[in-house]
């Protein structure tokens, strides 16, 4: 017979604990502790019942980081079937206002409510952050992009995405918004044969290694249409 916990043995072979005993056991309290476990606020005991249970968690599904869950628009993520995601990280120490990534006309824009994760890479190893956090993007018409999206994702501690409220036709380089306060990140989704990226940074991107660019760096070649 396996021994008793010491929390029980306390709970039940003392005199302080079958005191302590009489109120634990009141049903209002259980389903107080039964609020909390159900709520957000238990998320982090998670890992550490996993690890003391041993519990495999390779039989159970990963959450998918998919562009559906990202833009909360299906119909506007298939429209990038194929395309690229490229995602900036900005650090505190970075400027930390945005511009719009080319000219186009504003066609909208959209504010999703969420949590405020970590957004360094180990954070996002192991949380789907991105589609959790809470976040803003517009929607971009442009003459040699197509529709492309330009997304600010907020992040722990920089809880405030400023966006200028911008209408009608917007110009490369032209001031989009900033974070409050620091850095977080910026995601930029293009359709498909649009881009060229540079090779070095698809070859780093591969590795799982991040490569820092500079404002007017330029990262890809927009690729050559046919026209009829």
């Amino acid at each position: 017979m396996k021994k008793e916990t010491w929390i029980i043995r306390f709970l039940y072979g003392t005199v302080s604990g079958r005191l302590l005993l009489k109120i634990l056991v009141h049903p209002a309290v259980s389903k107080g502790v039964g609020k909390f476990l159900d709520s957000r606020l238990s998320a982090w005991m998670v890992p550490l019942f996993v690890k003391k249970s041993r519990i495999d968690m390779r039989q159970y599904e990963k959450r998918e980081y998919r562009l559906g869950n990202l833009l909360k628009d299906e119909t506007l993520a298939g429209q990038f079937s194929g395309g690229l995601c490229m995602i900036f990280r900005l650090t505190p120490q970075d400027y930390h206002r945005y511009c719009y990534i080319c000219d186009g006309s504003l066609e909208g824009t959209k504010t999703i409510p969420g949590r405020l994760h970590c957004v360094r890479p180990a954070a996002c190893a192991s949380v789907p952050v991105f589609v959790e956090n809470s976040r803003e993007y517009a929607r971009l018409h442009s003459p040699r992009l197509g529709t492309a999206v330009q997304m600010e994702v907020g992040a722990l501690l920089v809880g405030k995405i400023k966006n200028h409220p911008h209408q009608g036709y917007v110009l490369q380089g032209m001031e989009k918004g900033c974070f409050a306060f620091g850095g977080s990140t910026i995601i930029v989704l293009v359709q498909k044969g649009r881009v060229c990226m540079d090779p070095d940074i698809l070859q780093n991107s591969k590795r799982g290694i991040e490569t820092r660019v500079e404002r007017r760096e330029q990262i890809c070649m927009i690729q050559k249409r046919n026209t009829f």
